[in-house]
């Protein structure tokens, strides 16, 4: 009896002891091997440093990162992970080689959506530290807060109005409407680069928020014909203007463009720029629309871009991929080719061995013009040459 009277007590002290060990693992263990917990337990880091600037739809680099105070109980290596919010997370790994006060540092990944204060705690049980989104303005004033639909990439749906023609300056007649996202009332004063001699602003106020668009006009006297972009503040989306030459051409006609970037270099083809709307002559033929156009950064360049797009009825709106040997004639589909030396001699373009790597969005389209863009892979001779090249951010604008 006397031994297990002393056994019961001791028993119970060794399952406390087991116990408390379980807990303090638990809390304290994060990812590997080390042990650690972060000053401020689980509410306000204490001393976080967060670095870098936010701002709405643009990407973060590795100048965005926060910096948190630990207290490591054992060395090893450690693995710590936020939840993604917002478009962003953090995360960082290394080795604690010492026990006590120490710090971490954690590198912000993604693309913040939309502006704003957001809380992120690095794993379940750890602190939370605050990261503030600018808005993406772009503006060059004004109390209003709010983000270009497009990002600082090509704005969406842009629509440039008047006729802009080299030496003829500019009038309220040339604008730009641009869409946007209010996220905050108050004043705004946007303006853009200049290029070309020419460039936009407009100011005013933002009553509500949400989904609205802006009128930005055109000041000065372009200098010579050709296409330029503009880009509203420094955060802004970019749109492309053209500029006739003094006799009405060779641009295309007024507003119309063909321009893409082919392995990350942006190049405009509005030489000679030509639209076509092709109604078949019988059954069983496609119709069809087609661009075409000249380099014209560069005067005399030889090299001509070539867009279509077919249906087996009339043309609409909407996507169309590549069309391939296994194609039929009247398929929905689209050709693209690039042309170094002129045509006809398409030694690149969109495969007709490989489906669904070119693709031409048509957003509108008559019997007297479409708009559109287009993106993908394009091959040596049509897919039969070992090399590639890649086209983004194409668009175009003709009137047949």
């Amino acid at each position: 009896m006397l031994k297990t009277t002393a056994f019961v007590p001791a028993l119970i002290t060794a399952l406390l002891f087991f116990l408390l060990s379980c807990q303090k693992e638990s809390s304290f263990e994060r990812e590997l091997t080390s042990r650690f917990s972060f000053n401020g337990g689980t509410a306000s880091c204490t001393g976080a440093t967060v670095s870098g600037t936010y701002t709405a739809s643009t990407p973060v680099t590795a100048e965005n990162k926060v910096t948190l105070n630990v207290v490591v109980d054992s060395v090893g290596p450690y693995a710590v992970y936020s939840d993604t919010i917002n478009g962003l997370s953090f995360s960082g790994t290394g080795v604690f080689t010492g026990t006590g006060a120490q710090t971490i540092t954690l590198f912000a990944t993604g693309t913040p959506g939309v502006s704003g204060i957001y809380n992120f705690t690095p794993v379940a049980d750890g602190c939370t530290f605050s990261v503030t989104v600018n808005a993406n303005s772009g503006g060059s004033g004004g109390t209003a807060a709010y983000s270009f639909t497009g990002g600082t990439s090509s704005c969406t749906d842009a629509v440039v109005s008047g006729t802009f023609t080299a030496g003829t300056a500019t009038s309220s007649a040339n604008t730009v409407t641009l869409k946007i996202m209010v996220n905050t009332v108050g004043t705004y004063d946007i303006s853009t680069n200049t290029v070309n001699g020419i460039k936009f602003s407009g100011s005013g106020s933002f009553a509500s928020t949400g989904a609205q668009t802006v009128i930005l006009t055109a000041s000065g006297t372009p200098s010579a014909p050709g296409s330029a972009a503009f880009t509203p503040g420094s955060n802004g989306c970019t749109f492309n203007v053209a500029v006739n030459s003094p006799g009405g051409g060779p641009t295309g006609g007024s507003g119309n463009y063909l321009r893409c970037k082919i392995d990350g270099v942006l190049s405009n083809f509005n030489t000679s720029l030509v639209g076509y709307y092709v109604v078949p002559p019988s059954a069983g033929i496609p119709y069809s629309i087609s661009i075409r156009g000249k380099k014209s950064d560069v005067a005399g360049s030889p090299i001509e871009l070539s867009v279509s797009a077919s249906n087996p009825t009339a043309p609409t709106t909407g996507t169309y991929n590549n069309m391939t040997f296994s194609s039929g004639t009247t398929d929905r589909g689209c050709q693209v080719s690039w042309s170094p030396t002129g045509f006809p001699n398409p030694f690149w373009g969109s495969s007709a061995l490989n489906a669904n790597t070119f693709t031409v969005n048509v957003s509108a389209v008559s019997t007297s013009g479409a708009t559109g863009t287009f993106a993908g892979t394009i091959y040596e001779t049509n897919g039969i040459g070992p090399g590639v090249k890649q086209v983004t951010e194409g668009e175009f604008k003709i009137t047949f």
